[in-house]
């Protein structure tokens, strides 16, 4: 019998997760902020409007059998409709309202896994008046602030440097966390399925805009010896088995002087994620789901190495259509997705590519080469 799952959430993540659904005979819904959102394009039907529009979250509890979603922001409102009708019996929701809360503030994920003894970076909790400053100086610097809520791409985070730059400080609830030196930063992958079980990716390497802290590109695997690489598998099912949820999620780690520290624990599919579609046995898309929907989980392996770049808006010049940027990507051993935004920011993801390779080196080299078509399209 074919299962609906309902998404709250329209950007390129439900996109990819839609399409993933069809591939399995799974039936879409998306409740998005707008009908040209990029998920309208694979969903088999899209609800447009707010997430906190309650009559709309209703319309869409009525279509699935299982909800998810492809951000954290979810207004507290709609968590609360969702575990009204979860109790009631009228649809499945994973990850669960208590996932959800616990991961979506910032400074309340801190606290969980230090709770859970789970390895992290020193931190505070700090809000917007005199004593956040006090309480900064008190921490000492260079310094980490972190919106609590709604921070992403690069939003919402800023490194403070020394005692002058804690002039900056932004006046909000805030959670302020030490600044890790010299760290490489790692993501793993894993699912958790409805009865426990727990398939991780192989952990990889990410890489960061050095001054927006946008995500830029993935390399997978992460180079790492053997005993570091199970001890971020290890800790990343020990998150997700204390986490109890269902469904997919990422760690971003910090690797320092030897030591993993986990930065960020997200309830969803994942940039990180991206490259699975192209060199993965099962995507993190289809693994999503198949958790969500009760399916047996499906095998990680990967079969080449693989390097992911984002395509980062930085142009004033026209705005190129999807399948120019998928001819010029034809030519070369890599895959392009085009996201089809029609709100072109500065330093939005605007869609990926992927390139495989022999190594990660041979497929970085591809990426460049694939990077520089694109660049040269756009200019005028």
């Amino acid at each position: 019998m074919s299962q609906h799952v309902g998404i709250l959430g329209g950007g390129q993540l439900a996109m990819f997760l839609c399409s993933a659904a069809d591939s399995l005979g799974i039936e879409t819904t998306v409740l998005a902020h707008s009908a040209d959102s990029p998920a309208a394009t694979t969903a088999g039907s899209v609800l447009s409007g707010d997430l906190d529009d309650l009559n709309l979250v209703k319309e869409l509890i009525s279509r699935a059998d299982v909800i998810t979603f492809d951000l954290e922001a979810i207004p507290s409102s709609t968590i609360t409709l969702l575990d009204e009708a979860v109790a009631r019996g009228d649809v499945a929701v994973h990850p669960d309202s208590n996932v959800m809360r616990t991961l979506q503030d910032k400074l309340v994920q801190k606290q969980w896994m230090v709770d859970n003894a789970l390895p992290t970076a020193r931190f505070i909790g700090v809000e917007g008046d005199d004593a956040m400053h006090q309480a900064a100086r008190g921490f000492g610097v260079p310094l980490v602030q972190k919106a609590r809520v709604g921070g992403y791409d690069g939003r919402g985070v800023q490194i403070l440097r020394d005692e002058a730059s804690l002039r900056q400080l932004w006046p909000i609830p805030s959670l302020v966390e030490d600044f890790v030196a010299d760290a490489r930063e790692l993501a793993v992958v894993a699912a958790r399925g409805r009865s426990g079980e727990i398939v991780a990716f192989e952990p990889v390497e990410i890489f960061f805009h050095p001054e927006h802290n946008v995500l830029e590109t993935v390399e997978a695997p992460a180079s790492l010896p053997a005993a570091l690489r199970d001890q971020a598998i290890e800790i990343a099912e020990a998150t997700l088995t204390a986490l109890g949820g269902t469904g997919l999620f990422a760690l971003e780690l910090f690797l320092a002087n030897g030591e993993l520290l986990i930065n960020e624990i997200s309830p969803r599919v994942h940039n990180a994620g991206h490259h699975t579609i192209e060199s993965a046995a099962t995507s993190q898309f289809e693994q999503h789901l198949r958790a969500v929907c009760g399916l047996p989980l499906g095998p990680p392996a990967q079969a080449r190495p693989a390097v992911m770049r984002n395509l980062l808006w930085q142009h004033d010049s026209r705005r190129l259509e999807g399948n120019e940027l998928e001819s010029i990507a034809a030519c070369r051993d890599a895959s392009l997705h085009w996201y089809g935004k029609r709100d072109a920011r500065p330093w939005r993801k605007m869609g990926h590519i992927t390139a495989l390779g022999d190594s990660t080196a041979s497929a970085l080299q591809t990426v460049d080469q694939t990077e520089q078509l694109v660049e040269r399209a756009f200019a005028p």
